[in-house]
């Protein structure tokens, strides 16, 4: 009696038959260790956005609406659809930390959610744009990729600490329309102006020089050369003013018979009173002038 094991031809067979029902059962298996609780995100924010766990999809503009603030937790990410960015007319308040920054990506950014089968790139989404009333703006440990412009502040007055930006497009941050250098991440950023009790900083702070604008500086020449064309006449005409006043004190002196018996010194005098007027006014004017150039310039350095 021959003793051993019976494979049948039937086995095979069925097996084969069961290999589409173990590929869907993987499948599943795999999406379901990706699945990211996600929620959608549009229009003004509320004055918290919490961890829900997973990913927040923005489907249109998010905006911080003028005299609110928003506070942002740990862990939260935002996943931008094309064409859609972060507005803040308030102040932002988006503190992550190192184990839980505050993201801000593209939807295709699949280290975070497998939306797509498109790879993140920049240019994916616009960025973040502070607007010159979000003054107080801070942001810590966050991370902003993917993006058209990073972060576009409006005005100076922000905070930034341990930020990393990633393969933005155009530019990573920029302050006031001055591009700041990187010069190294995590980054971190303060204005001269930044107030001490605002935010505690980890690392010595890059600070932005700040360089006036071209318009500032176009108003500084045109206020320099006003406060010298002005001085210049008024200068010129202090002279003829003085001849003018000569001229007619000696008409208006009475003591004098030759002014008395003359039958022309009406028309003299006429003359010289309309002389000394206007020569007085123009030297006053060009004073004046010289004046207002001389405060405009002043002024620019505080504004």
């Amino acid at each position: 009696m021959i003793t051993g094991t019976f494979f049948s031809a039937e086995r095979p067979k069925q097996l084969f038959k069961n290999i589409p029902a173990l590929i869907l059962a993987l499948g599943i298996s795999v999406s379901a260790a990706y699945a990211v609780h996600i929620d959608s995100l549009a229009g003004p924010l509320p004055p918290a956005i919490q961890n829900n766990g997973g990913c927040y999809l923005v489907t249109g503009d998010i905006i911080v609406v003028p005299g609110s603030t928003v506070t942002i937790d740990p862990g939260v990410v935002f996943l931008f659809k094309d064409f859609t960015g972060m507005q803040i007319h308030g102040t932002l308040l988006a503190r992550g930390t190192s184990e839980n920054p505050v993201v801000f990506t593209s939807k295709n950014d699949r280290h975070y959610a497998r939306l797509d089968s498109v790879e993140a790139a920049p240019f994916d989404w616009n960025g973040l744009t502070v607007d010159g009333s979000g003054m107080g703006t801070v942001l810590e440990h966050c991370i902003i990729s993917y993006s058209l412009f990073g972060i576009n502040s409006l005005t100076e007055y922000i905070t930034l600490s341990q930020c990393r930006f990633i393969q933005n497009g155009k530019s990573d941050l920029s302050v006031m329309g001055l591009k700041i250098p990187m010069v190294a991440q995590p980054f971190s950023y303060a204005s001269h102006a930044a107030s001490s009790d605002t935010h505690v900083l980890t690392n010595p702070l890059v600070l932005a020089p700040r360089h006036p604008s071209s318009g500032r500086t176009a108003f500084r020449v045109t206020s320099s050369f006003a406060f010298l064309g002005g001085l210049v006449f008024g200068v010129l005409k202090t002279s003829a003013y003085l001849e003018s006043r000569k001229r007619f004190t000696q008409l208006n002196n009475s003591n004098d018979k030759k002014n008395l018996m003359d039958p022309a010194i009406q028309q003299e005098w006429d003359a010289a009173k309309n002389a000394d007027n206007r020569d007085g006014a123009e030297m006053w004017a060009g004073y004046g002038f010289a004046f207002a150039g001389l405060l405009s310039f002043t002024v620019s350095f505080y504004f």
